[in-house]
């Protein structure tokens, strides 16, 4: 491992053309056949890449498109400056790889390339710790009383704007007065915890709902939760929802098309921000234990088809 310390998420030009020089530097002492790029700062050493002796094979992987995604909240004039950084960069690509179907078509639609291959996010099963194991972990983090007697929707991720956890908490009152014995919980840091806690405290669901702060290896905890949620208005292919359906969990999800994707049937989809949608949906889930262990064992089938190996194969062919 080597460490780039110009190699960060920053806005900042110069800080990436000084990773791009730090790469190029690299590169020359120690020539490779392959370099893999992954994220949009790490795009910026594709240029210093190419312009090494002998020159390596360059591949990109889209980890869904960020500003480019016509849902992103950048205004116009925002996007169209990172369409014209992304097609730029895309000319010392040699393979463009996409985790979605969709955002490879998208991404065609769009101008951006009329290149790239479609290869999945995959993983590994976690080691999952017992459910009455991950619960007593998670009633120690909240100060929660989780019994067996308590339902625990929750989720996992990043607490930024793009997952759209404000929906799940404004939802949670409502499905709390159908389900006195519910609890809420989200395991993740981000820009916009603080407000997701005001939002909490405005609701009074202080008692109810909880914010825990990303942990190690969170997929452990997983089988703590009855129902698993995801609400963003856009995904790549969330490896934690792959997770949650390795740990058997129903899930129910906003109808975006990377998750769409990897659920296709083993999970319950509402159209973005339809509060009567999700509500029948998690209802359904806590009213018929039947239905949650349907979902969760058709969701753990379907992901084996998003192995690690498998995605590793795809890689090599590449």
């Amino acid at each position: 491992t080597v460490i780039f310390p110009s190699l960060q998420r920053t806005f900042n030009p110069f800080t990436n053309v000084r990773f791009a020089l730090a790469l190029r530097a690299f590169l020359n002492q120690h020539p490779f056949d392959v370099v893999h790029f992954h994220s949009t700062n790490a795009l910026f050493g594709a240029i210093s890449a190419k312009f090494t002796r002998p020159s390596p094979k360059t591949v990109f992987t889209f980890h869904g498109l960020s500003f480019l995604h016509p849902r992103h909240h950048a205004n116009i004039f925002t996007r169209l400056f990172y369409w014209i950084v992304f097609k730029k960069l895309l000319w010392f690509i040699d393979v463009p790889v996409f985790v979605t179907a969709a955002d490879r078509d998208y991404a065609k639609r769009a101008y951006l390339t009329s290149r790239g291959v479609h290869i999945s996010n995959g993983i590994t099963t976690p080691h999952f710790l017992s459910c009455s194991d991950a619960r007593v972990f998670l009633a120690a983090k909240t100060g929660a009383q989780i019994g067996d007697e308590q339902l625990i929707i929750g989720s996992i991720g990043r607490l930024a704007y793009p997952k759209n956890y404000e929906f799940f908490i404004q939802q949670f009152p409502t499905l709390l007065a159908t389900q006195p014995n519910l609890v809420g919980i989200i395991i993740g840091d981000g820009p916009e915890r603080t407000r997701y806690q005001l939002l909490i405290n405005k609701l009074c669901l202080q008692k109810n709902f909880f914010l825990v702060s990303a942990i190690h290896d969170a997929a452990r905890y997983l089988p703590a939760f009855d129902v698993f949620t995801l609400s963003s208005i856009y995904e790549g292919l969330s490896i934690t929802l792959l997770e949650a359906m390795a740990a058997g969990l129903p899930i129910i999800a906003s109808d975006v098309p990377g998750t769409c994707e990897a659920l296709a049937d083993a999970g319950l989809l509402y159209p973005i921000n339809d509060s009567t949608l999700f509500f029948d949906a998690a209802v359904k889930l806590f009213s018929n234990p039947s239905l949650r262990a349907t979902l969760g064992a058709r969701a753990k089938e379907r992901v084996s088809q998003f192995s690690l190996d498998r995605i590793v194969e795809n890689y090599i062919r590449v």
